[in-house]
């Protein structure tokens, strides 16, 4: 119990460096000047006044006047899942420790994706890295299903981003790749199972509840996170099998 309640304060203290980091990453894409171009007759009439650049996009109310909300929910988050991390792998060495680091990058890649559309490589690259490494070194860790995962789920992603024309980004490519080094080939594909589970129920209850209609977008990052985190806590990783 002491290690968990540990753990969990330890996630109260990352979660709100997570937020922070979500904070600042996700206001970008509203604070970016956006490029806009003349139209030639325009660009060659000396007497024509330069267009108006377009209206900056308001900022979501998450980072606003909610933005105690988002606070709370990705400090809770991250503490309580912190907390299961050390209850599921204690005893385990340093794989509390690890689990606890997957963890904070899914909660940051998820929030940020769920308020700005986006997963900014500044999570998921030190994500990939570091699942990698992992995989590579750490004592029993499955090297061939390491990289078949990561390799294998990120290339898949990559084919359905093209073949959907947007309906999957590149950060979501990258988080599956992300995943697959995390958890390897076998635990990878059942978190994809579960992440198209997942999206699948929650896309549907948000379109009965018009929530959201039909072209809305939807992020897709949350979902890959959930299916993560759920085979983590209930299967393992490419290093250790519960």
């Amino acid at each position: 119990m002491i290690v968990i309640a540990l753990f969990a304060a330890a996630g109260v203290a990352v979660g709100w460096w997570v937020d922070a980091a979500v904070a600042k990453l996700a206001r970008e894409p509203f604070e970016r000047p956006r490029q806009f171009e003349h139209d030639a007759d325009n660009d060659s009439d000396s007497d024509s006044a330069p267009p108006e650049p377009p209206e900056p996009k308001p900022l979501p109310l998450a980072l606003t006047s909610r933005a105690w909300m988002r606070r709370v929910a990705v400090v809770g988050v991250t503490a309580g899942l912190f907390a299961a991390a050390a209850a599921r792998y204690d005893g385990h060495g340093i794989a509390p420790a690890v689990v606890a680091a997957y963890m904070a990058l899914l909660v940051a890649c998820a929030a940020t994706d769920a308020i700005s559309f986006r997963v900014p490589n500044a999570f998921t690259y030190p994500a990939i890295l570091f699942a990698l490494a992992v995989g590579m070194v750490a004592p029993g860790a499955d090297r061939l299903s390491t990289l078949t995962g990561g390799l294998g789920l990120g290339f898949g992603f990559l084919v359905m981003a093209v073949l959907t024309r947007g309906g999957l980004g590149m950060g979501d490519v990258k988080m599956a790749a992300f995943a697959g080094f995390a958890l390897g080939l076998l635990f990878g594909l059942v978190a994809m199972f579960v992440t198209a589970l997942a999206g699948g129920a929650i896309a549907l209850t948000l379109l009965v509840t018009r929530m959201r209609g039909r072209r809305d977008p939807i992020p897709y990052g949350p979902f890959i996170a959930i299916g993560v985190a759920y085979v983590l806590l209930a299967q393992g990783t490419s290093f250790l099998e519960l």
